[in-house]
């Protein structure tokens, strides 16, 4: 089975709180993925400079 799912992972500006998962919908579907967001929950804190081209 193969589907593609088109989403937006929103990880925790702070220790502790939640990470979000929502779709293009606006359905929050974080429990449907839980591998995805205990992966995301190990990823560095810091904010992505958008500053760079």
């Amino acid at each position: 089975m193969r589907w593609l799912l088109r989403a937006l992972l929103c990880t925790p500006l702070h220790a502790g709180d939640p990470v979000l998962l929502q779709t293009r919908r606006g359905a929050l579907v974080q429990d449907r993925l839980p591998g995805l967001t205990t992966a995301a929950r190990s990823l560095p804190s810091g904010s992505p400079d958008i500053s760079r081209p």
